[in-house]
């Protein structure tokens, strides 16, 4: 081991070593872990044997005699037929979990020498073997007569052995009774190989620290969450055993819900965005002859999805028709999408116009009816201006000194941020050419002047809602409302540079659910997208506005919390991955258990984003290390 340690600098053995073997070894397990639960699939194997062997050339270059002599086992193991691999699951089982021991190992830097780990485990089989062994058997336990007595051991390769003798030892040694050399082992197991260039014997520091956080009590929310929810649901179904779940988990969510008959319901939710009645259907004869409401917000739950049932729900004035099966995510979106509204703010519009009276009449009866606006008169100051201001639509003139309106949208058609943005035309052009070439230049829409005031509103506020009703979907999931990757990943960068000019706290967490893929197996995929609309939504409802919610891969889900010390930030998260692992999922009926795991860590002082996350995936991978819902802060080694 000590020649290969001097072959490759400290450096590279951390890198490799202590941060990628142990990942492809936890995934090496976990694939086991599947052949052991499911019907052997010899695709699946051929290609993990592949990454085995690589992973085992690799600790062998490197002088982890160990973890190479158990992957040449695994490898061995795996190269039987279905039906021989089918009966040594118990065995599989086995190597599963000392995969799992030496990932743990070789993330905390505790290299251990071929020899005298390969004694201990031996020692530590047989000992499992004998107790599982029937009293009149009298023969000497091995991994491999316990499943299979007829399968001898493929030899290993030869580069690997001079380590595998010791194994194959200690097994001899197991059945003598001898225990004198296995004893001096286990004191050397708990001694890390050194890596010192200078020396034979030195320590491989933990490259970093873990502080494993969690939050019993989720009774109050940490301070700097947003507040509860101000929407007030009146709910005018007089069945208790109707819809009871769906109430309830209105109730968790932070909505304050009553029980109300439905005329009390719709008097007092009359012209209130903040009220809300739920009804059901079938509580009303099908004969209609009148709304029951008019001017309150009304959601009507149906038994079914027919023409029948939603003609019913409109002729009796509801707003919103849900089916059975009930999808309460989507209801609750529903609900915030009714709450932002209230709150609303100004529609941004930009108005291109190189006439001082024109513009100053587009401005007053703009900023009148309560638009923000941007009046812009040099064309050589346009892209000056919109830079800091936005703009949800832009009104663009034709005939301009030094250019022309066409010629400033292409300009603007170049650039990303302004491809979305409508650009309506405001000009006295009567040439139907000259219009054609406006809208195909990148123009939405063509008014000829002048303008009427009515009309100047209704375009501006056409334009500015489509705009942003449609700007969240153009760099969000669609499914979950999160932001992308690539644009978590953008304001990662962002908010690390304000960090930087203001001094301030940065802290980056990764949530990854626990056992995904073996409950979408169970359940279904659908269970699996449910289960991740529902975090997204306790996500963008609990956390600020000014916090950064994204997938950060395909699986796991990134938060950017700014502007809070490091305990805030830890209640914040712990509070979160309770809350979730307290609120089952609702799916089919079924009310299902999902527990999360977070890394978290605070951006260092060197503001060096790449550690940073590092820090964050090794902070993550510790937590899902165990069987509950765990946060772990992550913080580099000193």
């Amino acid at each position: 081991m000590t020649e290969s340690l001097t072959e490759h600098s400290n450096a590279d053995f951390k890198k490799i070593i202590c941060r990628r073997v142990p990942i492809k070894l936890q995934q090496f397990a976990r694939l086991l872990n599947d052949i052991t639960e499911t019907d052997i699939d010899s695709v699946r194997i051929k290609a993990m044997q592949s990454q085995i062997r690589k992973t085992k050339e690799t600790c062998f270059e490197y002088g982890v005699e160990s973890t190479g002599n158990l992957l040449s086992r695994i490898e061995s193991q795996l190269q039987l037929d279905e039906e021989t691999l089918d009966s040594q699951k118990p065995l599989i089982k086995r190597f599963t979990q000392r995969l799992q021991s030496h990932a743990e190992r070789l993330k905390l830097g505790q290299i251990d020498s071929g020899s005298t780990q390969a004694i201990k485990e031996s020692k530590q089989e047989a000992d499992q073997l004998a107790e599982s062994a029937p009293e009149t058997d009298s023969q000497p336990a091995t991994e491999n007569n316990n499943t299979s007595g007829s399968q001898t051991e493929t030899p290993y390769p030869t580069t690997a052995s001079s380590s595998a003798a010791p194994e194959t030892k200690a097994d001899d040694m197991e059945s003598r009774g001898q225990t004198n050399q296995t004893a001096a082992s286990d004191h050397y197991q708990d001694q890390p190989i050194a890596f010192d260039e200078r020396s034979t014997s030195a320590v491989i520091e933990p490259e970093y620290e873990f502080k494993h956080s969690i939050v019993d009590d989720v009774s109050s929310a940490p301070t700097i969450f947003e507040s509860s929810s101000e929407l007030i649901i009146y709910w005018c179904i007089d069945d208790a055993n109707t819809h009871t779940r769906l109430k309830e988990q209105m109730q968790d969510f932070g909505y304050e819900v009553e029980n109300s008959s439905l005329e009390n319901a719709i008097e007092q939710a009359s012209g209130n965005s903040q009220k809300v009645v739920i009804t059901r259907l079938e509580d009303f004869d099908d004969n209609i002859s009148e709304p029951v409401n008019e001017t309150s917000y009304m959601i009507v739950l149906a038994e079914h999805d027919t023409l029948e049932s939603r003609l019913k729900g409109i002729r009796l004035g509801s707003t919103l028709f849900f089916a059975e099966p009930i999808d309460t995510i989507k209801l609750m979106e529903q609900l915030d999408q009714l709450e932002s509204c209230s709150k609303m703010e100004p529609f941004r519009v930009a108005v291109m116009e190189d006439s001082k009276a024109q513009a100053k009449f587009n401005d007053k009866v703009l900023s009148t009816a309560g638009f923000e606006t941007c009046i812009i008169i040099e064309p050589t100051e346009l892209l000056n201006s919109l830079s800091n201001f936005d703009p949800e639509v832009i009104f663009m003139d034709m005939q301009m000194p030094g250019c022309n309106g066409i010629e400033l949208t292409r300009i603007l058609r170049q650039q990303e941020r302004f491809q979305t943005v409508p650009i309506v035309f405001l000009s006295a052009e009567e040439n139907h050419d000259k219009q054609r070439e406006a809208m195909t230049s990148g123009g939405t829409a063509f008014i000829e002047k002048p303008v009427k005031k009515d009309q100047l509103l209704f375009t501006a506020e056409l334009y500015a809602r489509r705009s942003r009703n449609l700007q969240p979907h153009l760099a969000r999931d669609f499914q979950t409302g999160l932001n992308s990757s690539s644009l978590l990943k953008e304001q990662l960068t962002i908010e690390a540079e304000r960090a930087m000019r203001q001094n301030d706290s940065m802290f980056l967490a990764l949530i990854e659910m626990n056992d995904l893929p073996e409950l979408n197996q169970t359940h279904g995929y659908a269970f699996g997208e449910r289960a991740v609309q529902q975090l997204a939504r306790l996500l963008r409802q609990r956390l600020r506005k000014t916090d950064c919610i994204g997938f950060f891969d395909s699986h796991r889900v990134g938060v950017i919390l700014s502007h809070c010390a490091d305990q805030e930030a830890e209640s914040v998260m712990s509070y979160l991955t309770q809350t979730f692992a307290n609120t089952p999922v609702a799916y089919e009926g079924q009310r299902i258990q999902v527990s999360l795991s977070v890394g978290l860590s605070r951006l260092g002082k060197d503001f060096d984003i790449q550690r940073l996350v590092k820090r964050a995936e090794a902070a993550l991978s510790e937590a899902k290390n165990h069987d509950t819902s765990h946060l772990i802060w992550a913080h580099e080694a000193r």
